[in-house]
């Protein structure tokens, strides 16, 4: 053993375990020469200069001064090795998640293939030339597909449940693992019904989808209609959330906590706008949905009136079993079409089916539907003809638009429209669709959104060029800090796929969706926000990102009603994001939703926002230009510098990069335990000492009539050409100790 051991272990790689005979040698060069290619392009990257390059180069190799030249000289041939490492990573993305694939790639079978993870994640945040970009997004495209859980073991766990519940062996209840757990169904739900024939199965299958469709709501009734392969459930709303009365002051969330607590909440006319703002119902009222399957989009309209009136039949208002619902169309109606051979094209796949069924709107009306949504296979496809995801089109139709296409929710479940709030988003932009994403964080949904002329008449300085939003919804049982953190890694890998361009002032949206009621703390929420935030701040930053809106429910503490919770974080001086935590209140005639801003919070207390959505309503318009933007221009064309408002986050970002460093620094294990808060923040201002409100004049100042007064209030709010606050830095040298200076600024300088 001794004697043969070397031969061994150079035999081994080339060894057939499973896979590709040597296989196993190639994954292990690949890996090792993309490890190399980083080695040398690290330098290079992410827009140095190359001289300055060279002269790190040269610091970081002073004894081996031919260590340089090689760097130097590898990078020469940058074209040509980016070109080799494109080609490894597409040759592994064809054997990382197919074992058995030989024939296409060369790594088919490796053991060691996802030891390629790690490497493809460092080349994928190399920014720079438009060569690192491309390896870069080349590299994020497969760590994505990767990151999909795998559509045949997806089907498989799938199928099994679906055939245990045909064989009476689990109950409906015990097969909540698919609604409650993150597996995707609805990109594998159309090839399961396909596959699945019998009457049972196919019944199990649309209850699985139905339930997980309508797991925010309270479903009842479920019955299978064997002889049209219909399923029909009941359902209720669950109840809206609780609100504060917006005249209720929040200075602190120990203030919020004892409104919670003693009943200082209303409801919004009891109603629930789940699906639509201008059509709204009761809570209460009973609704319904039917799930369909057709073979064909031809089926639509071979089967013609007859085959709409077999479908409508399961609705008592249609048969008349059921008188007329004066609250409006309370109904929805899925059609699943298994088979598309039509016209790939999206557009007139949609006017195809919308001239279908405008045949026969006046059945739709008589069975009270609301919406009807067809869902139909197709695929998306990357670069290369190479499947990323395979997604079905879904395709809705509402009664409030006569039952024509709404067009800004296609391929959105329909059950999810609302949770996207995209209704802020048409009152300013025209918003075009780019890319629907499903994963295991939830649902994302990428917009270009375009300044409308009305909006720019308006706001004649705003940019005129597209901006990107992004609406993610994360469905989760628990509201974690994992789950934000991925729903947020996910949306930037979206953005990544479809290419951020040079779009600039792009916006995040997170919706945390959670049907338990958590308690949390909502300092301990800012705190963890803030700190993923500023764990991919860079990425954030390069994709032009301006803002994270979050938005969560939550109880403040055990038994306490919940709340909705909005988290906004900016970046205005470009160094440093400052997030703001508000809440939904009701205003005073109790008819709309509004943002208070929670005082006591870590960016209050530092006097670092700007809480420019005080007293919103939740559904104003995305603006065209954020608050103070002008003033940050000006600030910045006459003086060079930042609008004073933002300087507190900057000695605030000063002081927590110095407990970073310290601790990186403390080998010893003994270092000093972090405050929590690092900078507090309070703003002065000048008034009579009488107490009187009315401005004041020199001759108040030189008659002693004027005092200073510490206050916290909205930024932007000072009347006269000077700014001063009083900051109080717990530093390292003096941690317990206040260490207090006053900052005053007279037309943005010192």
């Amino acid at each position: 053993m001794t004697l043969v051991t070397p031969l061994r272990e150079a035999v081994s790689p080339y060894i057939n375990s499973g896979g590709l005979p040597g296989s196993e040698r190639t994954a292990v060069g690949f890996v090792q020469a993309m490890r190399d290619w980083i080695a040398v392009e690290r330098w290079f990257c992410d827009g140095l200069v190359y001289a300055d390059a060279v002269e790190n180069l040269r610091q970081a190799n002073k004894d081996s001064l031919p260590t340089v030249l090689e760097i130097c000289r590898a990078h020469a041939q940058l074209k040509s090795t980016a070109g080799l490492v494109m080609k490894m990573i597409e040759v592994i993305g064809k054997g990382i998640g197919n074992p058995n694939a030989y024939e296409d790639s060369i790594v088919g079978g490796a053991q060691s293939i996802h030891n390629a993870v790690p490497i493809l994640s460092e080349i994928g945040s190399m920014g720079g030339s438009s060569t690192y970009r491309a390896v870069a997004l080349q590299a994020r495209r497969l760590l994505l597909q990767e990151s999909l859980p795998s559509i045949m073991k997806r089907k498989a766990e799938v199928i099994n449940v679906v055939q245990s519940m045909a064989a009476r062996q689990i109950s409906s209840d015990s097969a909540q693992c698919v609604v409650q757990d993150e597996i995707l169904l609805s990109d594998i739900v159309l090839p399961i019904l396909a596959e699945l024939t019998s009457e049972q199965e196919r019944a199990a299958i649309l209850e699985l989808y139905a339930k997980k469709c309508y797991r925010n709501e309270n479903v009842s009734n479920l019955c299978f209609h064997s002889d049209s392969n219909i399923l029909k459930i009941d359902f209720t709303g669950k109840k809206d959330t609780n609100l504060l009365r917006s005249s209720v002051p929040i200075s602190s969330t120990i203030d919020l906590k004892r409104m919670v607590s003693s009943g200082s909440l209303s409801q919004l006319s009891e109603v629930s706008d789940a699906e639509s703002v201008s059509e709204m119902l009761p809570v209460s009222a009973m609704r319904g949905a039917a799930f369909a399957i057709l073979e064909s989009v031809e089926d639509i309209e071979l089967g013609g009136s007859e085959l709409f009136e077999k479908i409508l039949s399961v609705f008592p208002e249609f048969t008349g079993e059921s008188g007329k619902n004066y609250s409006g169309a309370t109904n929805n109606l899925y059609i699943f079409v298994l088979h598309n051979q039509s016209d790939s094209d999206m557009d007139r796949l949609a006017s195809q089916l919308e001239k279908t069924i405008s045949h026969y709107r006046d059945q739709l009306t008589a069975a009270e539907l609301r919406r009807v949504t067809f869902i139909i296979p197709t695929e998306t496809l990357l670069e290369d003809n190479v499947i990323a995801h395979s997604a079905p089109a879904k395709f809705t139709f509402r009664d409030q638009l006569d039952f024509k296409e709404d067009t800004l929710f296609r391929h959105i479940d329909p059950t999810h429209a609302y949770h996207l709030e995209l209704s802020r988003l048409v009152k300013n932009f025209s918003v075009k669709g780019l890319n629907s994403i499903q994963s295991r964080a939830g649902n994302i949904q990428l917009y270009e959104a375009t300044p409308r002329a009305t909006a720019l008449a308006k706001d004649r300085k705003a940019n005129k060029m597209p901006k990107l939003y992004v609406r993610a919804l994360s469905f989760v049982d628990t509201v974690t800090l994992s789950s934000f953190e991925n729903t947020l890694v996910e949306s930037m890998n979206t953005l990544d796929l479809n290419g951020a361009g040079n779009a600039e002032d792009n916006h995040f949206f997170i919706n945390i969706i959670s049907d338990s009621r958590v308690v949390l703390e909502p300092t301990d929420v800012e705190q963890a926000v803030m700190t993923v935030i500023k764990r991919h701040s860079d990425r954030l930053k390069r994709l032009g990102i301006a803002e994270v809106e979050t938005r969560l429910e939550c109880c403040l503490s055990e038994g306490s009603p919940p709340i909705a919770i909005r988290l906004v974080a900016n970046n205005p001086t470009g160094f440093v994001h400052v997030l703001n935590t508000y809440v939904e209140a009701v205003d005073d005639s109790e008819t709309k939703k509004v943002f208070r801003l929670v005082g006591g919070t870590k960016a209050n207390l530092a006097c670092s926002g700007d809480s420019s959505w005080e007293g919103m309503d939740v559904t104003s318009p995305y603006p065209l230009t954020r608050p103070f933007d002008a003033q940050r221009r000006a600030a910045a064309k006459s003086s060079d510098t930042l609008y004073c408002y933002d300087l507190p986050a900057l000695f605030e970002a000063a002081v927590e990069l110095q407990w970073n460093e310290s601790a990186k620094n403390d080998l010893s294990g003994s270092g000093l335990s972090r405050p929590l808060m690092v900078t507090y923040t309070t703003e002065l201002i000048v008034q009579k000492k009488s107490g009187d409100s009315s401005s004041w004049t020199m001759q108040d100042y030189l008659d002693g009539n004027l005092k200073m007064v510490e206050t916290s209030r909205r930024a932007g709010s000072n009347d006269v050409g000077m700014v001063a606050w009083i900051m109080t830095l717990k530093t390292t040298e003096y941690p317990q100790v206040r260490f207090t200076i006053p900052l005053t600024l007279v037309r943005n300088r010192f």
